[in-house]
């Protein structure tokens, strides 16, 4: 049994009153929903960030997937169990283009997204997703939209879009606001300063509910936030703040606190302006924080510290990023999991860092009979990159030839659509679009506003510009790369 599905059964009990509460709760027979559609961030994400960005590293998903899978744990999150429990397999990212199926829900979570728009520095300035909660309502209007005009078209891509029907059926979860807090503590604001901003954060998420309502949307999952005060990020990096009987910074989970109240108000206010859906607050800070009040009496030891990392009384170390390596006396060292992880509550709350030590570009030479094409660039030959990532265009884009916007910044075909032509191939679906593609015969990794350097200009969601630069589409390149030959060798 893995970790997570330890901590997991431990909280259906405190949320649900017993093992088989959660199941009972999400049973296939007593709620069938058809699909789920997840909105978060790290604690719910199955590929986006990786999809996107990079691949995290073992040990990341060795203990039960046996490699990486794009979660940023070692075994299974939440919303596995979820759809494990309503008969249905996991899901899907919305970013994530190779092997994909979308027939029972898509997930739109990603690695450090935020409520609101992000206040620290993104990818690729920084470390925050560009991908904030209303960023991800608006793939989620893209994905209902293009999905239903797949399933019209037929042809082979249509049994992996959801029917019609199944957006109105479906359970729509959220777990996201944690890094709203712990962004703006990162950015030295007081606790009092972030506190002030928690109504316009609730605001925005409430916002949202309502433009997915709008949407179909009726069954609706919040999770609060967990009890920051907890983390070994937080505990390491101020040491100083007051702890509670069982060593977690008392002021930041009174700031969780905070947030939670704020939170579950607003869903109360939500029930009353929408009576026929049905909006449920799942309390997983009472159900986590119990992990460290009795922690022994179920199975964990050293509760406060953290499974993958390296350095101080939490074995956290602001540079050790789990999977990476770290200098110490002159000598690389790997930081790698802990030897159980099934006695840790925290696998890892270490930030992610990545290193871009070089790129070498490799243009193919030689007779013009090539079987694939791998294209590198902006909107001059963006295919819809930056369309499925960001937002869909609008006519006239796509009037000319396609009759309607297709990713391109044009009303017809680009120099690499006649490229393809010339070579007898298809038009090359782009990498960040997961819906309706085939990577047979190349990819492309464009997307509108791209840069050779790092970007100067401000990036979604703060300006236009794309934070794919060249390097990052190179790393796009290497991972898939990799993932096509490993789908592959599965064979399905």
């Amino acid at each position: 049994m893995d970790p997570t599905r330890t901590i997991f059964i431990f909280l259906s009990v405190l949320l649900y009153g017993s093992t088989t509460g959660f199941s009972r709760v999400f049973s296939s027979e007593s709620c069938p929903f058809p699909a789920i559609f997840n909105f978060g961030a790290s604690n719910s994400d199955t590929g986006g960030f990786a999809a996107a960005f990079i691949q995290p590293k073992p040990p990341n998903g060795d203990t039960f997937f046996g490699m990486p899978s794009g979660r940023v744990c070692d075994g299974r999150l939440i919303v596995d169990f979820t759809a494990e429990s309503l008969g249905l397999p996991f899901l899907s990212s919305y970013l994530n283009s190779l092997a994909t199926n979308f027939s029972h829900g898509a997930n739109f979570a990603t690695v450090s997204s935020t409520i609101r728009l992000p206040t620290a520095d993104v990818i690729p300035q920084g470390q925050a997703s560009p991908f904030y909660l209303s960023l991800q309502y608006s793939q989620f209007a893209q994905f209902k939209n293009r999905s239903q005009i797949i399933r019209r078209q037929g042809e082979i891509y249509a049994s992996l879009m959801p029917r019609e029907e199944t957006f109105a059926k479906a359970l729509y979860t959220f777990d996201i606001g944690q890094n709203d807090l712990t962004q703006s503590l990162f950015l030295n604001m007081s606790i009092v300063q972030v506190i002030a901003a928690i109504p316009d954060i609730v605001n925005h998420f409430s916002d949202n509910i309502k433009n997915l309502y709008s949407l179909g949307a009726r069954s609706f999952w919040v999770y609060n936030t967990r009890p920051i005060g907890c983390f070994p990020q937080i505990l390491t990096s101020f040491p100083s703040a007051k702890k509670d009987s069982v060593g977690c910074a008392k002021p930041y989970n009174q700031l969780a606190q905070r947030f939670n109240a704020e939170l579950k108000n607003a869903l109360a206010r939500l029930r009353i302006e929408f009576p026929l859906a049905t909006i449920v607050y799942a309390d997983l800070y009472s159900a986590i924080y119990s992990l460290y009040t009795h922690p022994t009496k179920n199975g964990f030891e050293r509760p406060l510290v953290a499974c993958c990392g390296y350095g101080g009384k939490y074995n956290y170390g602001r540079d050790a990023t789990c999977g990476g390596t770290i200098s110490v006396n002159g000598k690389n060292i790997m930081v790698g999991s802990c030897k159980d992880p099934l006695y840790h509550i925290q696998f890892s709350f270490s930030s992610f860092i990545w290193f871009y030590n070089q790129f070498q570009s490799c243009f193919p030479l030689g007779k013009l009979s090539f079987p694939a094409i791998f294209n590198f660039g902006a909107s001059n030959s963006d295919t819809g990159g930056y369309a499925a990532a960001f937002i869909q265009l609008k006519s006239p884009n796509g009037d000319t030839l396609f009759g309607m916007p297709t990713g391109r910044f044009c009303d017809g075909r680009l120099i690499v659509d006649f490229t393809t032509e010339s070579l007898d191939l298809p038009f090359l679906s782009s990498y960040q679009n997961s819906l309706a593609i085939n990577f047979s015969h190349g990819s492309n990794f464009t997307t509108a506003s791209s840069t050779i350097r790092l970007l100067t200009a401000n990036v979604v969601p703060y300006g236009h510009a794309s934070q794919f630069y060249l390097p990052l589409q190179y790393l796009q390149f290497a991972q898939f790369k990799n993932r096509s030959q490993i789908i592959r060798r599965h064979g399905e």
